[in-house]
């Protein structure tokens, strides 16, 4: 058995049967899932109804540095705030509550006004990040 010519050449020939045999069995997988990929998936997709969501309305309650609460920018007492606390939580859909204090605030201060709306039953309170 001769590896080379006689003029001491290497044979350099690419043996592509491997790579036939694996072109076909790629092929023949090919031709059997390609019918399967046709039929199609029944879904039920939500429809739009008939009119959006009303976003809910924003209250913004800010804290000043004497410890006065303003009510989107009136000022209010504890007592009223507590009764207009109950009200705005009666309503549906519920407003978000929006807090924002000055930085010489007492912590006591803006803890009992959370707790005031928290037990008026409002839910939806939200507190600056900066």
């Amino acid at each position: 058995m001769a590896f080379a010519d006689t003029d001491a050449r290497p044979l350099s020939q690419l043996n592509v049967t491997p790579l036939i045999d694996v072109m076909m069995v790629l092929l023949v997988i090919f031709m059997v899932t390609a019918p399967l990929l046709e039929t199609g998936l029944t879904l039920n997709l939500p429809q739009r109804g008939p009119t959006p969501p009303i976003p809910p309305e924003t209250i913004r309650l800010s804290i000043d540095d004497s410890g006065a609460v303003h009510w989107n920018g009136i000022p209010m007492s504890r007592a009223v705030l507590a009764s207009a606390f109950r009200a705005e939580a009666a309503r549906d859909p519920q407003p978000v509550l929006q807090l924002d204090s000055a930085d010489g605030v007492q912590y006591a201060t803006v803890a009992a006004v959370l707790a005031d709306a928290r037990h008026a039953g409002l839910d939806q309170i939200g507190l600056p990040l900066d």
